[in-house]
């Protein structure tokens, strides 16, 4: 059996330092809003090129925003 006393520092440090188990919901919630900004990003923050590059509608991009607390 491989413990984590016989793994490199480096790797134990790091496991070590890993943060926290978050809720499922919080970690889809986190994403999407990551895609969400990349898609203002790379659109110059124009709503309806935004959710095309989402492959979503103009609707369902605001109500994402909405329920995320995004403006």
């Amino acid at each position: 059996m491989i413990r984590l006393e016989h793994l490199p520092r480096a790797i134990r440090e790091s496991a070590a330092d890993r943060p926290a188990p978050r809720r499922w919901k919080e970690r889809l919630d986190d994403a999407r809003r990551e895609a969400i900004d990349a898609a203002f990003t790379a659109t110059s923050g124009r709503r309806a090129e935004a959710a095309k590059l989402l492959g979503i509608s103009r609707q369902s991009l605001l109500y994402e925003m909405k329920k995320l607390g995004i403006r």
